[in-house]
């Protein structure tokens, strides 16, 4: 794992490397997380010893704790881990920018959208990655193509500075 510095880590925070060499991205630094990521570990009789070691800062059983912690997620991929300690803590796979565009999230929350270009025909883009309740905004369709808007940008800026 990469571990962070400034505070105790006992292998439940950072990029941790799982079974098919990707990483997992676990924050897990509450102690009601850590209960749950340990438990979905498998290892429930963990729970107590660890959660003891890093409230007392522990730091050699902290790096004990994240040698045991690391040896169990190099039993399983990346994409299940996911799924077992995701849905109970702060971890998410990390993705590659292909698997992220075509991931369900992603496509289900709009932060990336398909777009049709005039040239290039249907393409995937970022979609609004914030949403304000009185701001909405939309996505107004491609990237306009290279000098496209140069004469209306340039005739905007002027009138902002007043020359027209």
């Amino acid at each position: 794992y990469v571990q962070r510095l400034g505070f105790a880590n006992a292998g439940t925070q950072g990029m941790l490397k799982t079974g098919d060499g990707r990483y997992l991205n676990a924050n897990v630094s509450q102690e009601h997380e850590m209960r749950r990521m340990v438990e979905a570990l498998g290892h429930p009789e963990w729970v107590e010893p660890l959660i003891g070691d890093w409230k007392a800062w522990n730091d050699e059983a902290n790096k004990e704790w994240a040698k045991r912690i690391s040896d169990v997620l190099l039993t399983k991929p990346a994409s299940e881990w996911d799924s077992i300690i995701g849905s109970v803590a702060p971890a998410v796979w990390c993705r590659t920018i292909e698997e992220w565009m075509a991931s369900q999230q992603a496509i289900e929350t709009q932060t990336i959208v398909e777009v049709q270009d005039p040239t290039y025909g249907p393409m995937k883009q970022a979609g609004l990655q914030v949403r304000l309740a009185e701001t909405p905004g939309a996505i107004q369709g491609p990237a306009p193509a290279l000098g496209k808007d140069t004469e209306e940008v340039l005739t905007d800026l002027a009138m902002r500075r007043g020359r027209t």
